[in-house]
């Protein structure tokens, strides 16, 4: 591509990215906030990174557990069969050492168990220092991803850590009151399991 036209090509991708972390951030506002604005989420994000498959995780508090929230595609998480202290795969390595994981080309690396998978990026979901999950993106094609990508990976996860921070507060609420209405008195530490199907544990 001749370099005129790249660096176009260039400013219209960083003016695209940014109106899709605008429209992110909108979807965040909006009143409805439940599963379906996190499937959102993950179809809006195509706008902004080219992917085959993403997945966003949320932690189970009183399990210790990452579970899936939404997906989008196949399953893109890696070495799934190995089992860490929040899971099984990368995304649970990536969980407890909140670390991002970067891998453009899966080949470099490894002959990869999930043959589907040739681009793969995982970053955790953090807000206030507190774990609240995961978010996977990958794609079947290999060095689909830059460094670019993985920032806007890691803004789109800090946009979904405060969605995901409101999501525990309403269930905690939620949980409180049917303690309150049921007579039960409220134990100090207390402890809910994030639900996206309106119920509360």
């Amino acid at each position: 591509m001749p370099k005129g036209k790249r660096d176009l090509y260039d400013v219209e991708r960083v003016i695209q990215q940014f109106k899709t972390l605008q429209r992110i951030g909108e979807l965040i506002q909006k009143e409805t906030k439940g599963k379906e604005t996190f499937l959102e989420i993950l179809e809006t994000m195509g706008g902004a990174i080219s992917y085959s498959s993403a997945c966003i995780f949320a932690l189970n508090p009183r399990e210790n557990k990452l579970e899936e929230v939404v997906k989008i595609g196949r399953k893109n998480d890696l070495i799934s069969f190995v089992k860490f202290d929040l899971g099984l795969g990368f995304s649970s390595w990536v969980a407890k050492y909140r670390k991002p994981i970067f891998m453009p080309n899966i080949k470099r690396y490894r002959e990869s168990v999930d043959n589907h998978i040739h681009s793969f990026m995982s970053v955790p979901i953090i807000i206030s220092d507190d774990l609240m999950g995961v978010i996977n993106v990958s794609n079947e094609e290999p060095d689909s991803f830059g460094k670019l990508d993985l920032d806007i990976i890691k803004i789109i996860a800090s946009q979904i850590s405060s969605l995901l921070g409101w999501q525990y507060t309403r269930s905690e609420i939620g949980n409180r009151r049917s303690r309150f209405s049921d007579g039960d008195s409220i134990r100090k530490g207390g402890r809910v399991i994030l639900s996206f199907t309106g119920k509360n544990s």
